[in-house]
């Protein structure tokens, strides 16, 4: 049920160390970063449809464009409305100021790219979360043949990194709030780097700038939480209404 799955937190104690991650600017390869990090919650999960619907009904939350929240096909007055088998499923056409909302709702942030990469591959830079050879069965990308997203557990616990972090690769790409680049005066032209691969991706593990305000099919986000108690409140409110919506076991 989605009401074990929503608000869930794994707490990593990041060693200093080097990760395999990003690209050089100038070279346009990976290059391999000495980083160290303060201890961190990041979400087992992306944020599903579900969190991000009650989210809104909290905060009456709405963005100036068309595009936000597409694939919520039925729109009446103020609400927006999904589908039960899209319950589960990872918001997407959100773009970094939507996760940046819904964070500050949750007394959450997003994560840095070095959190991401860290949670995704630990200290020895796997390839994938699980390790260093792609298995169709363990990730949502192009050659699983899904057509769209997936329940945001649907490939855990085989899809985990070691830290049990699950998603990582393929279902969508997620925002950081890592600035790649700064361009010029506007800061509407800025662009941020998001990770992962996505279901209509191939299997790689990427990081690619986007501009904050990019919305699109296959785009999400993922929490992240430096207070536990503030973490366990908000796990506690979204467990009860889902509990809540999906009824009875």
């Amino acid at each position: 049920m989605l009401a074990d799955t929503v608000g869930q937190i794994v707490w990593i104690k990041p060693e200093s160390c080097k990760l395999w991650c990003g690209r050089d600017v100038t070279e346009g390869c990976w290059v391999e970063r000495s980083v160290k990090l303060s201890p961190y919650g990041i979400g087992t999960y992306a944020v599903s449809n579900l969190e991000f619907m009650y989210f809104i009904s909290k905060t009456s939350y709405d963005s100036t464009d068309d595009v936000f929240l597409d694939h919520w096909k039925r729109r009446r007055k103020n609400a927006l409305n999904i589908t039960a088998e899209m319950a589960p499923h990872p918001v997407v056409f959100v773009s970094q100021d939507d996760a940046l909302a819904y964070c500050n709702w949750a007394g959450a942030r997003l994560p840095s790219f070095e959190e991401w990469q860290y949670a995704a591959r630990g200290t020895k830079g796997r390839r994938f979360p699980w390790g260093n050879e792609f298995s169709i069965e363990r990730a949502n990308t192009r050659v699983a043949r899904r057509g769209g997203t997936v329940a945001i557990d649907a490939y855990s616990p085989q899809g985990n990194s070691v830290f049990g972090v699950a998603g990582l690769c393929g279902n969508v790409r997620e925002w950081t709030s890592t600035l790649y680049e700064k361009s010029g005066a506007n800061p509407d032209d800025d662009l941020f780097l998001a990770c992962g691969s996505a279901f209509d991706h191939l299997s790689t593990q990427q990081d690619i700038p986007l501009n904050w305000a990019y919305k699109n099919h296959a785009t999400g986000f993922r929490v992240v939480y430096d207070d536990s108690e503030r973490a366990e409140a908000t796990r506690l409110i979204l467990r009860d209404y889902v509990s809540w919506v999906e009824g009875p076991p």
